[in-house]
């Protein structure tokens, strides 16, 4: 079966386009032969040569006619299975007023994510271990009625429907782990390949008792959306493998990363 991607429909083309020149000088040749007579002498290389030149001006107008199409959008793909796409993806930034920090943000599909997670020191919150060194690098950590309030004007912590949303659009919960995750930052060769540029990073998480537990290994998320008095959904992804795991077991008490997105 014919593949016809842009990159193979090039190749077509440029088939066509030699079959064109050859066709048409056999055709002038032929056509000379009926307009000299039929004899062997009315066959001329004239013929031929004009044959050729005709369809060398087809092939000019041909292939440039193909050209213009292929260069309105350098993505063309004439046929393409539609379960191959993949949401769009645009690059931004954003200024937190509160504290002029800066955060990348990216857009996938509808939804506008931060890029990075939050580092509002807001009341309660806390660096992994107690270490500022951790909070550049994995942003704070937070309770999760600390979390609730925590994102910035104009943007929420996301509920569990809007972390299945981003699951879905970047392929699913078997693959979306490594999609999601950085290149880099993640233990045992557990990183991922940032195709979207949402950069997880392994956070790991704290109790209330003051321990900390998994960095490098785990990054965990809340969720705005609530299971029980004492539980709150969240969204984590590992180091082993390339899942995105949802559960409703994230203990209000814990603390959790933080990943706004976009009102």
């Amino acid at each position: 079966m014919l593949d016809f991607t842009k990159r193979n429909f090039r190749a077509y083309v440029e088939v066509f386009l030699w079959l064109n020149l050859v066709s048409s000088a056999i055709l002038g040749w032929w056509i000379s032969g009926k307009v000299g007579g039929q004899g062997s002498d009315g066959y001329s290389i004239l013929g031929a040569i004009l044959g050729l030149a005709a369809g060398m001006l087809e092939n000019v107008l041909i292939g440039g006619f193909i050209a213009v199409i292929l260069k309105i959008d350098e993505n063309l793909e004439i046929i393409k299975d539609n379960s191959s796409k993949e949401a769009a993806v645009q690059r931004g930034s954003f200024i937190d007023s509160r504290d002029s920090k800066t955060y990348k943000t990216v857009k996938i599909g509808e939804q506008v994510w931060m890029a990075e997670n939050l580092n509002y020191d807001a009341s309660g919150s806390k660096c992994y271990d107690n270490k500022p060194e951790n909070c550049a690098k994995h942003g704070r950590l937070y309770d999760w009625e600390t979390a609730e309030k925590a994102c910035p004007s104009g943007w929420h912590l996301p509920s569990d429907s809007e972390w299945k949303m981003l699951e879905n659009i970047v392929g699913g919960s078997n693959v979306a782990g490594t999609k999601l995750k950085a290149k880099s930052g993640w233990s045992n060769d557990g990183n991922g390949t940032d195709r979207f540029g949402f950069s997880a990073l392994p956070g790991g998480f704290g109790d209330s008792d003051g321990n900390f537990y998994d960095i490098d290994n785990y990054g965990y998320w809340w969720s705005a959306s609530e299971h029980s008095s004492g539980y709150a959904y969240i969204c984590s992804m590992h180091h082993n493998n390339g899942n995105v795991n949802r559960d409703n077991n994230g203990s209000k008490s814990n603390l959790y990363s933080v990943r706004c997105v976009k009102d």
